[in-house]
């Protein structure tokens, strides 16, 4: 378990500390508390079994902030999750290549989209989405369906 552990952390891959809580409603989530960038952030929330959050409601944005605003704040008030605009600027879409306007939510924070920044996260002050560098260090959100 150490050399796992110690493996995790030299490759960015694993969560810090692999516990999932659940959302009623929504999902399963884990926000991992390493700094990595998008494109690690995307292949740790994989190793995981899961997804970079993808946001669906604003009750499901309001659930998330409740549950994880001071962690997400001790990080510089932004974390990474589930969409992009990688593919053609200014294009925002999900994990799921579904544009951004559909996903059920889609509040970007005051100032955002920032023009040049082609990831996305979720911000906690202003509050909504936002733009991110991709190869910024941040936290980020995983998410697990919860089996029904």
């Amino acid at each position: 378990m150490v050399a796992l552990r110690l493996a995790c952390l030299l490759v960015a891959l694993c969560s810090a500390s692999g516990v999932f809580v659940d959302i009623a409603g929504f999902g399963s989530y884990e926000l991992i508390e390493n700094a990595v960038t998008w494109f690690e952030a995307r292949a740790a929330c994989n190793n995981e079994s899961a997804h970079l959050a993808v946001i669906e409601s604003s009750a499901e944005f309001d659930a998330i902030i409740a549950r994880f605003k001071p962690n997400i704040s001790a990080n510089g008030e932004q974390i990474f999750t589930g969409f992009h605009s990688l593919y053609i600027k200014d294009e925002w879409v999900t994990l799921f290549d579904k544009p951004i306007i559909t996903s059920g939510f889609s509040d970007w924070a005051y100032g955002n989209p920032v023009d040049g920044e082609r990831c996305g996260g979720v911000c906690t002050n202003p509050e909504g989405l936002c733009s991110q560098n991709c190869t910024s260090k941040l936290y980020h959100l995983c998410k697990k369906k919860i089996s029904s």
